[in-house]
C-alpha cells in the first residue's frame, strides 16, 4: 500500500498531465483558428465548447468538433477539430477508437458530412496536416486501428511568411486567456 506522500505526488503529476493536455488542446485550437482565418475564402465559426453544450452531446456519446467552416463563394460547409499532438517525428498520428466513435456520433447528431482533423505536430509547430476522419479510420498495415501514417511532404505551412511572429502572436493570445501550460518551441531554421 502506498504512503500518503506517494499518493500526493501521483495526484500532483496527474493534475499536471490533465492541465497540460487541456492547455495543449487550447493552443492547438488557437493555431488552427488563426490559420483558417488567414484564408479570406473561408468563414470560420468556433463551436461552443462550454460544459453545458458538451453535456448535451456527451449524453449521446458525441464529441463536438472545434470549428464550422464555410466557403464564402458557395456556402459549402465542413467541420474541423484541432489537435496539437506528438507525431513521432512527423511519422504518425493516432486517435483513440473511442474518440473516433465520439466524432461519428456527433456527426450523426449534427448531420455533419465532412470532418477534418487539423493536426499541428508538437515537434514542428509551423506545420499543419489536414486529415479526414475517413482516412484515419481506413484500414492500413501501419500500426493499430486509428493510426494514420503521415507523409511530411503533405504538411502545409501553418502560417505565412512571418511564421515566427505569427506563432508568437498565437502564444500571447494563449497566455492572455489564462493558460499556463508548457508550449512547444518554434523550430529553428
Amino acid at each position: 500500500m502506498a504512503d500518503l506522500k506517494t499518493i500526493q505526488a501521483r495526484l500532483k503529476a496527474e493534475l499536471r498531465r490533465v492541465q497540460d493536455r487541456r492547455d495543449s488542446g487550447r493552443l492547438g485550437e488557437i493555431l488552427v483558428e488563426d490559420w483558417l482565418r488567414a484564408d479570406e475564402r473561408l468563414e470560420v465559426q468556433p463551436l461552443p465548447q462550454d460544459i453545458g453544450d458538451k453535456r448535451l452531446l456527451l449524453r449521446e456519446g458525441g464529441k463536438r468538433p472545434d470549428f464550422a467552416v464555410a466557403f464564402r463563394s458557395d456556402g459549402e460547409c465542413f467541420f474541423v477539430d484541432a489537435k496539437l499532438h506528438a507525431t513521432d517525428g512527423l511519422q504518425q498520428f493516432a486517435l483513440d477508437l473511442s474518440e473516433i466513435a465520439e466524432f461519428r456520433s456527433a456527426m450523426r447528431q449534427l448531420e455533419i458530412t465532412s470532418l477534418l482533423i487539423a493536426l499541428v505536430p508538437r515537434e514542428q509547430v509551423d506545420k499543419l496536416f489536414l486529415i479526414t476522419l475517413d482516412d484515419i479510420e481506413a484500414k492500413n498495415e501501419f500500426g493499430p486501428p486509428g493510426t494514420f501514417k503521415l507523409d511530411p511532404t503533405d504538411a502545409l505551412r501553418l502560417f505565412g511568411p512571418f511564421t515566427r511572429e505569427a506563432y508568437d502572436l498565437a502564444l500571447r493570445r494563449f497566455h492572455a486567456e489564462g493558460y499556463t501550460g508548457e508550449v512547444p518551441p518554434y523550430p529553428e531554421s
